[in-house]
């Protein structure tokens, strides 16, 4: 909950070494992850597999570069937490389904922010506009 996400933001000011004795925790919870890619911003949910102060693990289908920033938007009460993470691993477990690991680098700033969400809207627009004609 939010005490998990005010926990992870006193940490983020934290030491490398610190972050890296991080416990995890078992969660299971569908996250939008977003991706830049020739200037836009692109998002895709994954499945959590375990949550830290200091990053997370995740399932999803889509392969991504070991060292690229994601940016994760976290779910709380008010209005989602973004968070800058850098892509640690990315590993096939089965057919389709890779296991990534992300450790968190930063919070974005609210105009990062506000771009992300500016260009979902017109992405969905997009894509409702290509379906109903």
């Amino acid at each position: 909950g939010a005490d998990v996400l005010e926990e992870l933001q006193a940490v983020m000011s934290q030491s490398d070494s610190e972050h890296r004795s991080a416990s995890r925790m078992s969660v299971t919870a569908r996250v939008q992850i977003h991706v830049q890619e020739a200037g836009r911003w692109h998002g895709y949910l994954a499945l959590t597999k375990d949550v830290s102060i200091s990053g997370m693990g995740l399932l999803q289908s889509r392969v991504i570069n070991e060292g690229r920033e994601v940016v994760v938007q976290l779910p709380r009460k008010r209005e989602p937490l973004y968070m800058g993470a850098l892509v640690t691993h990315c590993q096939t477990l089965a057919d389709g389904i890779l296991a990534v690991g992300l450790q968190f680098s930063r919070r974005l700033s609210e105009q990062e922010v506000g771009e992300i969400i500016q260009q979902a809207k017109e992405e969905l627009a997009r894509l409702q506009h290509a379906v109903l004609d």
